[in-house]
């Protein structure tokens, strides 16, 4: 199984400082979790731009969020390929292989089945 790449907020930090943040990430902040692109991070709060499911035309809409470091729990880099297990908000826990990773959404082959599954609705990942 692909596991997601769990990083600390000071080692967080000094990714971005370094430019090593150029996924997706999901930060679970007390009983939030965000999935989107890192806009900064220091040591105050994390900025992000969140995708949603929504287009405008045929770009992806972002919404930004700030987060702020008390409230952060654990952040995860989304896999773009290899094995994943999901959890999201509305529709329970999805187990596949990645097909594909897109700027808003992601699809896994779960047991023959394609799934779409939108960052928004992430709650978890493994």
């Amino acid at each position: 199984m692909c596991s997601a790449k769990l990083f600390s907020y000071s080692d967080f930090i000094e990714s971005f400082d370094m430019g090593l943040l150029d996924g997706i990430y999901l930060v679970n902040a007390g009983t939030m979790s965000y999935s989107g692109l890192i806009r900064s991070v220091n040591d105050d709060s994390i900025i992000m731009d969140l995708p949603l499911k929504f287009y405008a035309g045929e770009n992806v809409m972002y919404t930004p969020v700030i987060i702020g470091r008390e409230e952060v729990i654990e952040i995860k880099e989304i896999p773009v390929d290899g094995h994943i297990k999901i959890m999201t908000k509305k529709d329970g826990e999805f187990t596949g292989d990645i097909e594909s990773a897109y700027s808003n959404r992601i699809v896994i082959n779960s047991d023959g089945e394609r799934k779409i599954i939108y960052y928004q609705d992430f709650v978890n990942i493994e």
